[in-house]
């Protein structure tokens, strides 16, 4: 039953044309009528006594069928009788007769309206009686197969869908039910430890179960509790059938609602807070098969009594239902350990050893991150947020918390240990110490968005799939992942991150804006969530983008005057070298109450005023400032596209570079006498030439399988060889098929989606640990930055530490890139459509800032940044105009790659 309606789903992995000959049984499972015209599926027609329905093409995570959905509605058909003809004479029956799906009990008991009936029954079964098999699938399914299961439980522990209705299941199999699950999900937690994580998240929502007498133990003292306190009547009796018929873990708050009842001198109302607090209403208590539908009510001089012997069911409740349970899970251990485990910390290392008491552990943890996180969600409100050692304190406690509830937590340990040092550095109002410390709570908000992406990626398809098969209110299904994620201490930790941001700011003087271009403009205010999403769109009026997402790799749409965004990204980045080429003011906005404003303003004009560090922002009247001239202004001058002429030559060596054969990039590399050549662009037309692209349809796909032309290797051979640059081919074919590889890459890297304040007296610096890719492509996270004034070289300042979590890194290689200057459209030079490609594939490694000496030793810093603004400053004289210079510091020791001119 999926929403009130009755459904029969007929699915097959056959392949081809497949099509459903049925009719329908009223009276008796042999009748065959033909169905009525209501009920007919899409792609169905009615032929006489008969209907006949083309099976419709799904795709799941399971593989791909054919499936006709027929919805019987509300009717009271016993059932569908059908064949399936395949094509021709083929038909396919059941052992000779006709397949017959009946309206059994078990169809009529389905999910309805979030019933979710025959659900745990079913659950019963799979884990007592095919646990092999559940394992085995677990197993090849690996984690697919347990975020089906995770959704599941959650749906059902959130109430969503009902444990059991229409059947009797005892405590006790309920017990040895999850005893048997438990022990499947430690096997699964020491098997494959990869799927910890969701393994976590599953015993979250499952009680641990046991053998032996503690599921019965639920049906006999609820009768010693009814007899010792005279209470055999009334609500006690009807919660009494409900425990013997179907106990659950309502039964549980139940149980505390009756506690809390009773301690505050028998107030009614306080009993329905408790339960609905917890989500238990008077709808639902009545709802269950044994309903519960009347208020408690003892005699007075049972309140001590009642106290003691609920206080100790409430004990055996939670020892079945609720394994997570802080006095649940130290109650199960304290048998077999005398000293309490002090802290996670301890665990840690027996969470991930064969450990027989592994399951008990586990809970114990999960109970002991649970307990944290209730004290921080607590003490939060209380927090003194004016005295930054008690904010440090408690970002500590949550910080660890989180470390030791994630499996795979390489970067969030790295910023633990970048925390801790810069919580012994701490000293009041200092600037560099509030820099410092905002960088690694910046980087800690990308872990955070990372780890909540992954799990909208990993867990919200099974959750919208499975809700919506099972009936689950809509509203449940989208926040889905969002209410799993804030039901974590990471949700607590991104919380005080954000409440301590405004001092760190006001700490550091860093005020509410980054401006990355400053350009003073007037426009209308459009709000988008990415400026990806409109990067194409050409606006006829001028336009104030207000743009929640800017990865750094957009273009910016034409018509647009402004970019504010709450993003961060590089000023460096290919989007902020274009938005001060095209003079478009780009700025990031730190303060959350003036981009609420902001974007209170869509639709209306402002302008925008830039003021040193700082933005002015006033309203105005669309009269007030002309569209005409805007208009204008923003069209292109005419693009004179001239196309490299080829001159006989692939490759010529630096001796060779001129500026009709190449651009400045290049031109400026015969002063630098780096190791280059040039791989003329003139070079890919000729090949283009040589009719290796007919058959191939995608432009890209196209030039990626090119082949090189004998007369090109060769000459590439040679003045690689003659410029001092190994020749891949030494090592073998393989090598040189990677060299190529990523010659054909730079080449069809223009057919892609995108087809710092200038102050002449300084020198701005930005620095990244690896490769710089991470620091012009759309890497998320700061550099390290710094400002340094051409007449104090010696005195460089520190505007920003680094936050990018994650370096890249490449063995010996060979980079090919474009010469942007030369090849690439007007206007877009130090941001061109090219990529630039590295022969080996580059490895991701988790950065750790914490021994850096960059960052810890002042004294070094102060000496690399002084010398490294000296070379700048050569460079520059060098080519008398100001540079965009890549250099690389490796053993200390500053090497100067490429410099080109500034537009």
């Amino acid at each position: 039953m999926v929403r009130g309606e009755y459904h029969i789903f007929v699915a097959t992995n056959m392949r081809g044309a497949i099509v459903l000959h049925w009719g329908v049984s009223k009276l008796s499972p042999g009748e065959w009528l033909a169905p009525p015209p209501e009920i007919l599926p899409k792609k169905s027609n009615l032929v006489p006594g008969a209907c006949q329905t083309y099976f419709t093409d799904i795709s799941t995570g399971m593989g791909s069928f054919q499936v006709v959905d027929i919805n019987l509605q509300q009717s009271n058909l016993l059932g569908i009788q059908f064949v399936i003809w395949s094509g021709g004479s083929s038909w396919i029956k059941n052992n000779g007769t006709n397949f017959f799906v009946g309206m059994t009990p078990v169809i009529s008991s389905g999910k309805a309206s979030g019933d979710g009936d025959g659900i745990f029954k079913w659950l019963l079964d799979e884990i007592s009686r095919r646990e092999r098999r559940l394992r085995e699938r677990c197993k090849n399914e690996g984690e697919f197969g347990l975020v089906g299961i995770l959704v599941w439980l959650r749906f059902m522990s959130c109430r969503h869908l009902t444990w059991n209705k229409n059947y009797n299941v005892k405590p006790r199999e309920i017990s040895e039910a999850q005893d048997r699950f438990t022990n499947l999900l430690q096997r699964i937690y020491l098997n494959q430890p990869n799927d910890r994580e969701i393994v976590r998240l599953l015993m979250t929502h499952v009680g641990r179960g046991g053998q032996g007498d503690v599921g019965q133990r639920i049906r006999d003292e609820i009768l010693v509790i009814q007899r010792n306190n005279d209470c055999k009547g009334g609500m006690m009796e009807e919660w009494h059938q409900k425990l013997h018929n179907n106990s659950s873990p309502d039964d549980v708050i139940i149980c505390e609602a009756l506690l809390n009842y009773i301690k505050s001198g028998f107030r009614v109302d306080v009993y329905w807070k408790t339960l609905n607090t917890n989500g238990l209403t008077k709808q639902k208590l009545a709802s269950y098969d044994r309903p519960i539908v009347s208020e408690p009510h003892f005699r007075a001089d049972t309140k001590e009594g009642l106290i003691h012997d609920l206080t100790a069911y409430l004990k055996t409740l939670k020892a079945v239902h609720s394994g997570a349970d802080l006095e649940s899970a130290i109650e199960v251990l304290v048998t077999s350990n005398k000293k309490l485990l002090e802290s996670r910390i301890e665990l840690r290392p027996v969470l991930i050893a064969n450990h027989r008491r592994l399951k008990d552990i586990l809970f114990l943890d999960l109970a002991l991150d649970s307990a944290v996180r209730t004290t921080m969600e607590r003490g939060l409100k209380n927090l003194n947020f004016a005295y930054l050692p008690e904010i440090m304190f408690f970002i500590s406690l949550v910080l660890e918390n989180v470390c030791l509830s994630t499996v795979n937590n390489e970067d969030l340990i790295y910023c633990t240990k970048d925390w801790y040092h810069i919580c012994e550095l701490y000293k009041p109002n200092d600037g560099q110490w509030a820099l410092q410390t905002k960088a690694i709570l910046d980087r800690l908000q990308l872990v955070l968005a990372d780890r909540s992406q992954c799990y909208q990626k990993k867990i919200q398809p099974s959750a919208k799939y499975l809700g919506n098969l099972l009936g689950v209110q809509k509203s449940a299904i989208d926040t889905f992942s969002e209410e799993l994620i804030r039901a974590g201490s990471a949700a607590i930790l991104s919380a005080l991150i954000n409440r301590f941001y405004p001092i760190l700011r006001k700490v550091a003087n860093l005020g509410c804006w980054q401006v990355i271009s400053p350009v003073d403009v007037c426009g209308i205010v459009l709000c988008v969530n990415e400026l990806r999403s409109i990067q194409n769109k050409v606006y006829r009026k001028p336009t104030i983008l207000i743009a929640t997402r800017v990865t750094g790799e957009e273009e910016i749409p034409d018509g647009v005057v402004a970019v504010l965004t709450p993003d961060i990204p590089d000023v460096l980045s290919h989007v902020s070298i274009r938005a001060r080429n095209e003079k478009v003011c780009f700025a990031t906005c730190f303060d959350p109450n003036i981009l609420r404003d902001l974007k209170s303003k869509e639709g209306k004009s402002i302008s925008i005023l830039v003021k040193s560090a700082n933005i002015i922002i006033r309203d105005i009247s669309s009269s007030n400032f002309s569209f005409k001239s805007f208009g204008t202004q923003s069209n292109h001058q005419g693009l004179t596209l001239r196309k490299k002429a080829f001159c006989g030559k692939y490759a010529i060596s630096v001796e060779e570079f001129t500026s009709e054969a190449v651009g400045a990039k290049s031109c400026n590399l015969k002063f630098l006498r780096g190791k280059d050549i040039a791989y003329k662009i003139s070079s890919f037309y000729k090949c283009v030439k040589g009719g290796d692209l007919s058959k191939l349809q995608s432009i890209q796909e196209t030039i990626l399988r090119m082949n090189a032309p004998i007369s090109l290797t060769h000459e590439l051979k040679s003045k690689m060889r003659s410029s001092g640059i190994p020749w891949p081919g030494d090592d073998g074919d393989e090598r040189w098929n990677h060299a190529w590889q990523a010659i054909k890459k730079v080449w069809a890297s223009k057919w892609n989606e995108r087809a710092f304040i200038r102050d002449t007296s300084e020198i701005y610096t930005e620095i990244v640990k690896g490769l710089g890719e991470t620091l012009v492509g759309a890497y998320p996270g700061r550099a390290m930055s710094f400002l340094t004034k051409k007449s104090n070289l010696s005195s460089p300042i520190v505007i920003g530490y680094p936050s990018k979590p994650i370096g890249l890194y490449s063995k010996k290689s060979i980079i090919f890139r474009s010469d942007s200057n030369a090849e690439d459209l007007e206007g877009y030079a130090g941001a061109g459509l090219y990529d630039s490609v590295i022969m080996d594939k580059e490895e991701k490694i988790v950065l750790d800032y914490s021994r850096d000496r960059m960052i810890i030793d002042r004294a070094f810093q102060i000496s690399l940044f002084s010398r490294i603004a000296e070379v700048g400053k050569i460079v520059e004289g060098l080519y008398g105009r100001p540079q965009d210079i890549e250099g690389v510091v490796k053993d200390g020791v500053i090497y100067v790659v490429q410099s080109r001119p500034q537009i």
